[in-house]
């Protein structure tokens, strides 16, 4: 969800861009922003309220519909992080600042690691 709202975003932004329309440009961007937040929402709650039954609804052992919806939550729950990493990522890209993305995925890749 969020790579098809920051692709399309990118690309609203850059063709704004190119037709020095700063106000739609700066207009995409909010957008795009807010429905990154949204689809963060949206994930979350499934991750609250669904999690258990997805592992249930598959006919698993306990043990594992029990730790597979830890995780599912866990991670449903704390996607904020790539999906605002994603919007901005697409947001420099399109202004023409890949230089900086990559040096955020470079930085991001360091501090992971260590």
């Amino acid at each position: 969800m969020t790579i098809s709202i920051g692709v399309g975003m990118s690309q609203v932004i850059s063709q704004s861009l190119r037709e020095n329309n700063q106000k739609k440009a700066a207009s995409s961007a909010v957008q795009g922003l807010f429905l990154s937040g949204l689809c963060f929402v949206l994930l979350a709650l499934f991750g609250l309220l669904f999690s258990k039954a997805f592992y249930d609804w598959q006919n698993v052992s306990e043990n594992i519909a029990v730790q597979g919806s830890d995780y599912l939550r866990i991670i449903t729950i704390f996607s904020l992080g790539i999906f605002t990493e994603i919007a901005f990522e697409r947001m420099l890209i399109s202004t023409s600042h890949a230089r900086e993305s990559m040096i955020c995925r470079f930085h991001f890749a360091i501090s992971v690691k260590t």
